[in-house]
């Protein structure tokens, strides 16, 4: 248990700008300037009030961040109390001050793990991890867990740069995080990051919350919003959904194949037309839409793998997640056939020379599948 009885600031260390402390010879207290919890140690940190700040204003550096968690650290504000008509008060404990260049590690609070199997564990119930830069205020990295509650707060964490918002990254699309006591603290809402939609948190409505989970968070990936739904067991938790079906429907896709065809919900919030798409109906070379007739020979037979079609600028071979490995088909005109569906895959062969990115002389859109003629 250690509790802060002063603020407690960097000073100025020649190899990491500052530094709480040196960590030549005592590397189990210290970790390239920041406070460092190690694998077998369990701290708790009460702020009481007061500010650990790394004051790194205008230099940063991969890993510079404010407290590096390996091991198990909670964090409380002892000065967190009550005021006079008895309402809920939020104390004054800041974590503030890192600049990390590293977008894995966190500016603020950085949840590393015990081992390459193992990972560490970060629990915030009080104070406020704010006004850190470059890396997301607290990021959490793959098996690692955070767990939030109380009067926790974590804003204004910004980009290097300062243009955006960048506060608690979960750096595995599956992590949740753990809500261990009611929230209290709502204002400003606390931004979240993660690659991939579902379920958020885990322990939410258990643990006495019952506003709406976008209350307490936003999600600062544009594509993705906060929504209150129930488990499977009944519980209510925070979810990530996706403004983007497609992104919803990839993801449950995603999940079912990872766990061996386990059924994945994929929920749709609002209705989903299919969008144009220029490789269906097929076209030819120059565009022109074929004739029903060649639409019906242009079929795919098969889904995943190498098909082909008749265009009218020759044989046309067709891949998706695949690559295209020879290309060597031309009409009597001497033109080549268009490529139509490429998707995600490499394109390695035109005219015998070899192809780096799928680009040779030509551009070609391996995202959308076009095949853009040449000068273009």
């Amino acid at each position: 248990y250690f509790k802060m009885y002063s603020d407690w600031t960097a000073y100025p260390f020649a190899s990491y700008y500052t530094a709480f402390g040196y960590d030549g010879s005592s590397s189990y207290a210290y970790c390239r300037g920041s406070l460092y919890v190690s694998p077998t140690t369990n701290i708790i940190l009460d702020l009481n009030g007061f500010k650990l700040d790394r004051a790194l204003d205008e230099n940063g550096g991969a890993e510079y961040t404010v407290i590096r968690v390996d091991g198990d650290l909670k964090i409380i504000d002892g000065s967190d109390g009550v005021d006079e008509t008895g309402a809920f008060k939020k104390g004054t404990g800041v974590i503030t001050g890192g600049y990390s260049t590293d977008l894995r590690y966190g500016s603020g609070v950085m949840i590393w793990r015990k081992s390459a199997s193992a990972g560490a564990t970060c629990t915030i119930e009080g104070g406020t991890v704010t006004g850190n830069k470059g890396a997301p205020g607290v990021t959490v990295y793959s098996n690692s867990k955070l767990n939030l509650g109380g009067s926790v707060a974590v804003y204004n964490n910004v980009t290097a740069d300062g243009s955006a918002q960048s506060n608690i990254d979960l750096q595995s699309e599956e992590m949740k995080i753990g809500i261990v006591s009611e929230l209290l603290n709502s204002e400003p809402k606390m931004g979240v990051t993660r690659l991939g939609g579902g379920q958020l948190t885990e322990g939410y409505g258990a643990n006495g919350n019952k506003l709406n989970a976008d209350t307490f968070f936003v999600s600062e990936d544009k594509n993705y919003g906060v929504v209150n739904d129930t488990t499977e067991a009944g519980e209510s938790e925070a979810f990530l959904l996706s403004y983007d079906s497609a992104t919803s429907w990839e993801y449950a896709i995603r999940m079912s194949l990872k766990y061996g065809g386990k059924p994945y919900v994929c929920k749709l919030y609002h209705n989903w037309s299919a969008d144009l798409h220029s490789s269906f109906p097929a076209r030819s070379a120059r565009g022109e839409r074929h004739s029903r007739s060649q639409r019906l020979h242009d079929r795919p037979r098969t889904c995943g793998r190498e098909r082909h079609q008749q265009g009218r600028h020759g044989r046309i071979r067709v891949l998706s997640h695949g690559r295209f490995a020879d290309h060597r088909h031309r009409n009597q005109s001497g033109r080549y056939a268009q490529i139509h569906g490429q998707d995600h895959g490499r394109l390695e062969q035109h005219r015998g020379h070899r192809l780096r990115n799928g680009f040779h002389r030509k551009s070609f859109d391996l995202r959308r599948g076009d095949y853009r003629q040449q000068g273009q």
